[in-house]
């Protein structure tokens, strides 16, 4: 039996990379020779369902008789252009709205609200990407974001909660790199939080059928 299972179909290996900034994205490789099945929304679940990432495939294709693809968090819209828009007087979550709105993607319930009610006397959007628009936005409102594991983008400061680990055990660490090696019964650290008394920065899973593990980097200073 499969770990993990793309739109229902077993997965052979799958990397999960999570940054804490950004859009996470998923490469697979599927025990089937559909590719028609993964060419929109993909949702990969892990255990039995006990953890879900929905996203959309960005490239793929049949090799070697298995589906091989690329997976973005979310509705991988964030490289659509956006025309010019200028506001004056408003809440940030009316630009921020109109972004993602333009870009096919969906605020996270979680955001934060002091954030999206912040007043901005004055924002323009040139012509740009939405991704880029987003960018300069937060940067703006001094706040972050990322696609979380349903596909939303959330918005706000980070709180750097505990991580909710099952069975942790290191098997490596370098230090040097700000790095650790770690196996568990579910790869379900995320960035955004704090494991072994660090900030977790970036986080990649690895799933195939001889291994399970998980490479987290912890942010600097």
């Amino acid at each position: 039996m499969s770990l993990a299972k793309a739109n229902g179909a077993g997965v052979v290996k799958a990397v999960i990379a999570l940054p804490r900034v950004g859009a996470w994205h998923a490469d697979l490789e599927i025990d089937s020779e559909d590719a028609s099945k993964f060419e929109k929304a993909v949702e990969l679940t892990v255990g039995d369902g006990a953890l879900s990432f929905k996203g959309t495939a960005f490239r793929g294709g049949v090799y070697g008789g298995r589906v091989v693809v690329r997976v973005v968090g979310g509705a991988g819209g964030l490289g659509k252009e956006l025309e010019p828009k200028a506001y004056r007087q408003i809440p940030a979550k009316i630009p921020l709205t109109d972004i993602l709105e333009g870009a096919g993607e969906k605020l996270a319930g979680t955001s934060d609200s002091g954030v999206l009610g912040t007043e901005l006397p004055f924002w323009s959007r040139p012509k740009s990407i939405a991704g880029i628009a987003l960018t300069n936005l937060l940067a703006a409102l001094e706040v972050t974001w990322r696609v979380l594991t349903d596909g939303t983008l959330w918005v706000g400061s980070e709180t750097w909660p505990a991580a909710k680990v099952k069975n942790p055990h290191v098997t490596h660490q370098a230090p040097d790199d700000g790095r650790v090696d770690l196996g568990s019964d579910l790869p379900s650290l995320l960035p955004g939080t704090t494991f072994l008394d660090r900030k977790v920065s970036r986080v990649v899973h690895h799933l195939d059928p001889k291994d399970v593990h998980t490479e987290a980097w912890f942010e600097r200073g």
